[in-house]
């Protein structure tokens, strides 16, 4: 290629990389003005903002309070199916998210939504190479990302503002070096995912098993030794964050919901037992895929893992 060519090449393609961004940033800011959506976003925003500004703990009263006044305009009422809403996640993802409550709100919301479009498309991408597909056309790539941003879990995470989308991503990262053999990056990076424990435990767990059976100790000693840092961290800003994480969601019980209690949901009737026997069942399955797997080589644990 002409060096000439070639500079005008570099040009356009840095011209699209500021310009992309710039577009996707300033359609989520209008939306962030308009105020759609942002349900999961708003209680981290807040949280992290009395911390950062005032120095308050995420975990208190006071953040739950305005977290509830920010959403309806006054404390929830459970009596009009009004939920308390607070700040519910480990301390540790404020170090990854909290310096966007610095910013107002409009502005934070819009930088997020475009991190989450980014995260969903840089997730496709290592989906490509945890598959091990080798040089795919550009229109495959290019659909695959388009499916991965518009499809409903990708616009429902990208208009609420899930949190969830970045221990996603460091799943994926686990996963794709695992395959690497990269064992230590992998079990620290595995460490991280915790920042979602309710999303992200039974893969933690699961993943521990098949690296002792596997012999990889690295990805042992990579999570304990990562998980050990970050907690120690987290546990000089605020001593005691665990117990109060544990008391606000004793004290204030957010609702459960999941795909068996929506089924039997239907026939209320014989709820109670049919729940169990779909947990027993579901259970089970659960358990004979991991004993099945857990001498098996990556592809075993990739299909496992997914």
């Amino acid at each position: 290629m002409h060096p000439y060519r070639q500079t005008i090449l570099i040009l356009l393609i840095g011209l699209l990389g500021l310009a992309i961004p710039s577009s996707l940033f300033w359609v989520n800011l209008n939306i962030a003005k308009r105020n759609i959506g942002g349900e999961s976003f708003l209680p981290v925003w807040i949280a992290a903002r009395y911390w950062l500004i005032e120095g308050v703990s995420p975990y208190d009263e006071k953040v739950s309070l305005a977290i509830q006044i920010a959403r309806y305009g006054h404390p929830a009422n459970p009596a009009n199916d009004e939920m308390k809403f607070s700040f519910r996640d480990p301390l540790p993802l404020l170090f990854l998210i909290g310096p966007i409550g610095l910013l107002d709100y409009p502005i934070a919301r819009a930088l997020w939504m475009t991190f989450l479009e980014s995260g969903l498309l840089m997730m496709t991408i290592i989906g490509l190479k945890i598959a091990n597909w080798v040089k795919p056309p550009l229109g495959y790539i290019f659909t695959f990302m388009l499916f991965t941003v518009l499809s409903y879990p990708g616009v429902a995470a990208i208009l609420e503002g899930q949190t969830s989308v970045v221990s996603a991503i460091f799943i994926l990262l686990t996963i794709y070096f695992i395959r690497k053999k990269m064992d230590l990056l992998a079990g620290i990076l595995l460490s991280l995912s915790l920042v979602k424990p309710t999303l992200t435990s039974l893969f933690f767990i699961y993943t521990l098993f098949w690296a002792i059976s596997n012999r990889r100790k690295d990805i042992l000693w990579g999570s304990i030794g990562g998980g050990m840092i970050v907690m120690a961290i987290s546990l000089l800003f605020i001593h005691n964050w665990p117990m109060q994480l544990i008391q606000l969601s004793l004290a204030n019980p957010f609702p459960y919901t999941s795909l068996i209690a929506t089924i039997t949901n239907v026939t209320p009737g014989i709820k109670s037992k049919l729940n169990l026997l779909l947990y027993i069942l579901s259970g089970g399955v659960l358990i004979f895929g991991w004993v099945r797997s857990l001498r098996s080589e990556e592809r075993g644990y990739l299909w496992t893992a997914y």
